[in-house]
């Protein structure tokens, strides 16, 4: 249950930094960011005997993590481009 109180938790603090974030700094710095804090969770991993496989399933983690930074991206542009508040109920509605 901690897990899941923990994302709802990151997920709003998340919301608010980007909006703070965007006044100042352009959608690709908060991509660029997230990327260095994946790799250093990648690194942390790979430290602790994670191994990638090209087994089962292997192709459909491989989409997972594509669609995981595409989505990423879409949601900075949303944010960045879009009314905060008519963008932000919208995208929590189809969590």
């Amino acid at each position: 249950m901690l897990p899941a109180v923990a994302y709802i938790s990151f997920v709003g603090i998340m919301g608010i930094t980007t909006k703070l974030a965007l006044r100042d700094a352009d959608w690709r710095q908060l991509v660029l960011w997230s990327t260095l804090a994946y790799a250093a969770f990648s690194v942390l991993l790979v430290v602790t005997g994670t191994r990638p496989s090209l087994g089962s399933g292997a192709a459909y983690a491989a989409v997972t993590g594509i669609l995981a930074a595409t989505t990423f991206a879409l949601y900075m542009l949303a944010i960045g481009g879009g009314d905060v508040s008519k963008v932000a109920p919208f995208l929590a509605g189809i969590q």
